[in-house]
């Protein structure tokens, strides 16, 4: 075999390893899911108003223990269309918690109010965006 030839044999058999080492689009695009709050179990006490990060918390009557609120996020949805969901940060969920604060005149209680007590972090939410596929993914 000739030099020109072996060179032609190794460069079909190099692109052709190329092509099939393409990694094929997703099609998908991100999709945003809303802030979600979920109340736990209530113990009798005044009412709550409490806003947190652009959301209000409330109840008419006993106050929540807790609140978990995941965070407004994105997921990966299906599409027809050249296009792939990539994370570009991530957020955070709060768990808010709450006491139900007494007052006593003497040993009669008199009114209550719901409290703020602490929040603590959970989980990773990912915040998403939708770019287009290259020629090699699609």
């Amino acid at each position: 075999m000739n030099t020109k030839t072996l060179i032609g044999v190794l460069t079909a058999f190099s692109l052709a390893a190329g092509v099939g080492a393409q990694t094929p689009c997703p099609r998908t695009t991100a999709a945003v899911v809303p802030v979600n709050a979920q109340y736990g179990a209530a113990i009798a006490c005044a009412g709550l108003t409490y806003s947190v990060g652009g959301l209000t918390l409330s109840t008419a009557t006993g106050c929540p223990l807790f609140v978990t609120i995941e965070p407004r996020h994105d997921t990966a949805q299906p599409t027809k269309a050249e296009t792939k969901a990539e994370i570009v940060n991530w957020t955070a969920g709060k768990i808010v918690y709450f006491r139900c604060r007494i007052s006593y005149l003497i040993f009669i209680p008199i009114s209550s109010t719901c409290e703020y007590d602490r929040d603590v972090n959970f989980g990773a939410f990912p915040l998403m965006q939708t770019t287009p596929c290259t020629i090699s993914e699609g």
